[in-house]
């Protein structure tokens, strides 16, 4: 669980800065899954009620996003992350649903049930990060063997996702890109152990 926030925030704190052109000088990379608690990832993915923290424990959390270079704040029932310019990277709602800074609602190790989801099996995302929002899903996942997604290609054409679509052509990895019969889009890629799924209309 801590890994999948670790590359959650990862890909936030990237974004962000390329948002911003960078911080300007060098800084010394940090290893983002070694940083950050057990309890600030407990936190961020549901697993801790913000309801329950002391306030010692919330100033503990604080301290920890000040020394992530991140700020981090408790209102309205709920918790906020910005980076040093004040934007928004996270926000975990008083209802438990993570929200990232393009308005994707984000759900850790679970396969949210949408009107996408609906469209595809699920992939086994025992270890994902899966963010929804108005114009699809997107699920990272982690841990996935290559036979286990060559499977699951077969299984979206069994869905009836069959009329393929150009992809990238990639020399290692798997990739499908194809529609439904319903107007919905699914790429599928694989490399390396993790895989990326993505479902629009």
């Amino acid at each position: 669980m801590k890994k999948l926030f670790a590359m959650l925030l990862a890909l936030m704190l990237l974004a962000a800065l390329a948002g911003c052109g960078g911080s300007g000088g060098e800084q010394e990379p940090i290893d983002i899954e070694d940083a950050v608690s057990d309890e600030f990832a407990a936190l961020m993915e549901g697993r801790t009620p913000i309801g329950g923290l002391t306030d010692k424990e919330k100033r503990a959390l604080i301290d920890e996003g000040r020394d992530l270079g991140l700020i981090v704040s408790f209102d309205d029932g709920g918790l906020t992350i910005t980076d040093g310019n004040g934007d928004l990277i996270a926000r975990r709602d008083a209802d438990g649903v993570v929200w990232d800074e393009f308005g994707n609602a984000i759900v850790a190790n679970e396969w949210p049930d949408n009107e996408f989801t609906r469209q595809v099996p699920n992939p086994g995302v025992k270890n994902a990060v899966v963010k929804s929002n108005p114009g699809g899903i997107n699920a990272m996942i982690d841990e996935m063997e290559e036979a286990a997604a060559k499977a699951y290609v077969e299984q979206l054409k069994a869905r009836g996702f069959t009329e393929e679509l150009p992809g990238m052509d990639l020399k290692h990895g798997i990739e499908y890109n194809a529609k439904n019969g319903a107007g919905y889009t699914v790429s599928f890629f694989w490399a390396n152990g993790g895989a990326d799924l993505t479902v629009s209309k």
